[in-house]
């Protein structure tokens, strides 16, 4: 199975990018083709998928995205190209927060996305997303007593925390994404 690639973008098509490394190209559908230059070095997570009729790459810039991904795969109705499509337009966090607060109009705001459809994500994926939060519970108590020890107000940590889903995330990348949060909160006033 292939895990990366690394190598530099020949072809940049509306659904997909070719990766040339050691003389073969490499088809990948990626979110937001037009986002990659043709010549540049990339760096892709994959995502490697066999049927019995089809083939394919998917590639993604993050392991957290690619994470996204494969979890989007598991929902009844979704496969390769409307995962892409919806990462297309949401930012994979924002994505993961909207299903753990079971927030479907943001979900059925997504292009392509209709009622019928965010439903069926919220249905397959949020008790997998409550669950996976809950088995990281030492972890945010441990980000949540740092952020104390910062003088944050324990209402703010409350409110930011539940809002940020980094896969496989280390205690200094959480803590770096909630002071993000926190400072934006404190700077625009939204408290």
């Amino acid at each position: 199975m292939l895990y990366s690639i690394k190598g530099k973008v020949s072809f940049v098509d509306r659904r997909f990018i070719v990766v040339e490394t050691g003389g073969i190209g490499y088809e990948i559908l990626v979110a937001n083709p037009e986002s990659y230059v043709v010549g540049e070095e990339t760096f892709l997570f994959l995502h490697h998928e066999i049927k019995e009729f089809d083939e394919y790459l998917a590639g993604f810039r993050c392991q957290e995205e690619k994470d996204a991904f494969d979890l989007l795969l598991h929902v009844n109705g979704v496969g390769p190209k409307s995962a892409l499509t919806i990462l297309s337009n949401v930012k994979y966090q924002d994505l993961m927060v909207a299903i753990s607060n079971a927030d479907l109009e943001f979900i059925t705001n997504i292009p392509g996305i209709g009622p019928r459809a965010a439903n069926q994500i919220l249905l397959d994926l949020q008790g997998f997303i409550a669950k996976s939060i809950r088995e990281n519970v030492k972890q945010y108590s441990e980000v949540k007593a740092a952020l104390k020890a910062l003088k944050f107000k324990v209402k703010d940590i409350d409110r930011v925390l539940p809002q940020i889903y980094i896969p496989n995330g280390t205690n200094e990348e959480i803590i770096k994404e909630a002071l993000k949060r926190l400072h934006y909160a404190e700077t625009f006033g939204q408290k």
